[in-house]
This record gives C-alpha cells, structure tokens and sequence, in this order.
C-alpha cells in the first residue's frame, strides 16, 4: 500500500510580546500545538494514524532562528530565559536544533523553508499523496503570515512580503491539487477534520472575498476547516506539558456537514479539478452565468458549472474556423504554459468586435509568445496575456487571449471595449529623424492582412483598424514604422 503523507505546516514566532499572550509571548505555540494533540490520551484526540501514513512536517526556519537570537539576550523575568533554559535542559543548542531532536525522535520528518516559495516547493517535493494538512500560525482575513512583525521591530503587524500568503499564492498553485486526498473524517468534532487551517481568521472573510480557507478548498477540492476571528494559543505557552485545552478551535467546517451544522458554501466533490482551476469558486461560477445568461442560474452547483464550461468552449469555434480559413492559427493550447485565469473579477466576458487594436511587442522579456505570457502572468500577476493574438516575425499568428473575453490594452479600461487585440513581434519605433527601429518583415504584412481579412469575416461589425497611440496619445505604441501600414489594414475592414 502507498504511503500517505499527514503534513504538519508551521510558521513562527514573531519576537517576544509580553503583551501577545495568545501567540508571542512563548516561541513554541505553532510547532508544539501538534505534538500536544499527537501525544495526548485526553480530549480532543486526534484521529488514529493509519498504517500507511507518514507525518511529514515543514517549518518556517527564519522566524525560530531570529526568536533564539533575540531570546539569549532577554533580561530575567520575561519568560524567554525560562524557554531558553528548557530546551537546553533537553541537550539542544536552540530552538532549530531542539525541534530537529524532537521530530527525529518521533520518526517525523522534518523539512524547513526560508519563504513562501519555499514552501510551494516542499509540498511537491513530498514523495506522495497528503492524506491530511494542518497548518499553524498567524493571519488576517484573507491573508495567512508566517510570522508576525518586521524584525527588529517587536510590533504587532504584518511581516514581509515574503512571508504573507495571499490568494493569488495559493490559485497560482494549482497544480498541487492532485497531491492532496479529499479525506472525509467521520467526526462531528471540527478539530478532528482533516484538513485544517489552525490560524487567525482563515475563515474570516475580507470585504467580498472569498476566505483563505475557502480558496484552499476550491483549488485543492478538499474539506477543509478554517477559524473565523482569533485563534487562542495561551495555554499551550504556558506551559511545558502536553495540555490540549489550549487547542485553538476551528469553528466552520467548509465541504463536509457534522451533525447540526449548516454550510454556508459546500464542497462540489464531482467537479473536475480543471472546472475549478478555470472558473474558480461556485459564487464565482454563479456570476459568470448570469453574465453570459442574463439570468440567476436555478439547476445544481455542477450544472452551474457545466453550462458556463460549454458557453465558452463552443461560442467562439466558427469564429476561429472563419479567421483560420485566412490564415493558419498556432492555438493557445499548442503553444502555453500556463491557462488563463477566469477566477479574478478584472475579467470581462466579450460579445462582440468592432475594431481592432496594432499593439508591439517592445518593453517585453524575450519577446516570444511564450516569454510574453510568463511576463504578463508570473512577473506582473495578470490573468491572462494582454492581447488575442501575436505575430512573429516569421509571419506565424498565435492565438493569445480567448476571443470570449475582453483584452487588457489600455490604461483607460473604458477603452478596452469590442476590440481585438494584435500584438506584433517587433519594436517599430522610429529613433532618429526616421532611421533606427524595426520593420515588419514580408511574412508579417502578409499574416496580418489576412489575419484582419478573417476578423473581418468572423466579425463584420469591425469597421476600424486604430494604432494604441490613436486612443491613448500619449503612448508611443505600435511605433512610428507601422502607422503606414496600419492605415493600409483600415481599408481591408470598411
């Protein structure tokens, strides 16, 4: 039988706070939480590990390695002498060497990460299938830290960037649903749910947002537990043995209903992951349809889901069947890595064209489709590339934006509307008194005439063919090398 793997997930310490009792004031709360609860006989008891699953622990290092420093140089009196003397009365040189003592010595194992990426990582690195996830530490509505406070600073605030997960982090990461099981544990009891988010606020919702705990669900389509408000680590601090009573609660399980509960949002076990990935939450779904529809959805959460997958996965094939009669298409699904993302609102769905947009290429990493892509999406975290279609300088017209939805060209998104999007490979402008910058070659005039030709056809309304600087006059864009050639293409659509 494979391995299973329960994964521990623990962030860390800010610096000593005598006046953050429920969480700072002692080093341990996040990483001695889940061995109280594995070693307890008492109440609340963990569910029994099963033959065939493996703890495997991740720690956040940092904030314990930066917690020893500043705990060896405390005055008497505070509490962290105490700590110190503790884990040194265990034969540890600090708190990392203590936890590694400890973890070894319950055949856990133990990985550490220094940042958010880190810990993306650590979790594909598991050689198998996560059974259960726990993770302990701090957070604020919609955003879980791996810490608390900017060292040296000992306020009670948010760290650094690094070390807060977001939203994005986690859809970014969708990939990683295929490692997690979707666990049902058959308890009424929310702290015995397998998948747990153990912070402050994981449940808590920010102003029209969906909750971390609510996006761990719908990503990794896994039930999951979240705390709404704070999360109380006090008698776990206070003390040196395994007392559970400290156990800070999960008080909403998301997906799976224990007894006299009622779900606010449930848990769609039939979707497939991809339905998610794309389309992200149902509260998301159920937009989009009245969008496409004009109408409140009225059937199931997975027909829901169904009929918007079938809206754009057939409204626009004659169109494309139309354009690819004038020119060959190097389809998105060909050529991309990464998809793009319905899941954020600055997303708009497009039902018609009347004119299209010459953009260039300058300004972009590499400048291939491909590199554009992971510019646009990973270095500046937009939902998708910018433009429906890119031609290089080979003549070869990639599909890029889907024609279901509106293109991000301009500053002014009142802009954007019923417009086709054209970036060319290229940097077109004109340097000095008409000499310097790019040309378009043979094989791109050729392309764009008869990708124009077939927008044409696909979409007779288009009556223009405008340069981005003839909407936004203060931008150089497509440069002055095109705008000839620009005002030849305006005449293949009137």
């Amino acid at each position: 039988m494979a391995t299973k793997y329960f994964v521990i997930c623990s962030g860390g310490p800010g610096l000593f706070h005598a006046a953050d009792l429920k969480h700072d004031v002692g080093w341990g709360a996040f990483v001695s939480a889940p061995v109280f609860r594995m070693d307890s006989t008492g109440t609340p008891s963990p569910p029994p590990l099963g033959g065939d699953e493996k703890i495997w622990a991740l720690i956040y290092r940092p904030a314990y390695i930066l917690r020893w420093e500043d705990d060896l140089k405390a005055a008497p009196g505070t509490g962290q002498e105490e700590d110190v003397q503790f884990v040194r009365s265990k034969g540890a040189s600090s708190y990392v060497d203590h936890l590694e003592r400890r973890h070894k010595a319950r055949g856990w194992e133990l990985e550490w990460f220094d940042d958010k990426v880190e810990l993306w990582d650590q979790l594909r690195a598991i050689p198998g299938k996560i059974s259960r996830f726990w993770m302990y530490g701090h957070g604020v509505p919609g955003q879980l830290w791996l810490r608390l406070g900017r060292p040296p600073n000992r306020v009670i605030g948010p760290p650094e960037k690094s070390e807060i997960i977001e939203a994005k982090d986690i859809e970014d990461n969708f990939d990683l649903a295929d490692k997690f099981i979707n666990t049902i544990v058959p308890t009424t009891r929310f702290n015995d749910t397998a998948h747990r988010i153990i912070t402050c606020n994981s449940r808590s919702n920010p102003a029209g947002e969906r909750s971390i705990a609510e996006i761990w669900r719908d990503v990794f389509q896994v039930h999951v537990s979240g705390r709404r408000g704070k999360a109380d680590f006090t008698t776990i601090n206070s003390s040196n043995f395994p007392d559970m009573s400290g156990e800070p609660d999960t008080t909403l399980q998301l997906g799976h209903t224990p007894t006299g509960v009622t779900l606010e949002a449930p848990f769609i076990p039939s979707l497939p992951r991809e339905l998610l990935a794309t389309y992200g939450s149902p509260e998301n779904a159920k937009k989009l349809f009245k969008q496409i529809f004009g109408t409140t959805p009225t059937g199931t959460v997975e027909e829901t889901y169904q009929a918007v997958d079938s809206h754009f996965s057939t409204r626009n094939i004659d169109n494309y069947t139309k354009i690819g009669g004038h020119v060959p298409l190097i389809f998105r699904s060909l050529w991309g890595k990464l998809p793009g993302r319905i899941l954020r609102s600055t997303i708009e769905i497009e039902t018609d064209y009347k004119g299209i947009v010459i953009h260039q290429s300058k300004g972009y990493d590499g400048a291939t489709p491909r590199d554009i892509e992971e510019y646009q999406m990973i270095k500046n975290n937009k939902e998708d590339i910018f433009w429906h279609f890119i031609v290089n300088k080979k003549g070869d017209v990639y599909e890029g934006k889907n024609l279901n939805f509106r293109g991000k060209q301009f500053s002014d998104k009142a802009l954007e509307k019923e417009k086709v999007g054209i970036c060319v490979i290229g940097d077109f402008e004109n340097v000095f008194f008409g000499f310097g910058g790019d040309s378009l070659t043979d094989h791109q005039e050729k392309s764009l005439k008869k990708l124009v030709g077939g927008l044409k056809e696909a979409f007779p309304s288009i009556t223009t063919v405008d340069t981005h600087k003839k909407h936004e006059t203060k931008k150089k864009c497509p440069g002055e090398n095109l705008k000839d050639f620009v005002s030849d293409l305006k005449k293949l659509v009137i």
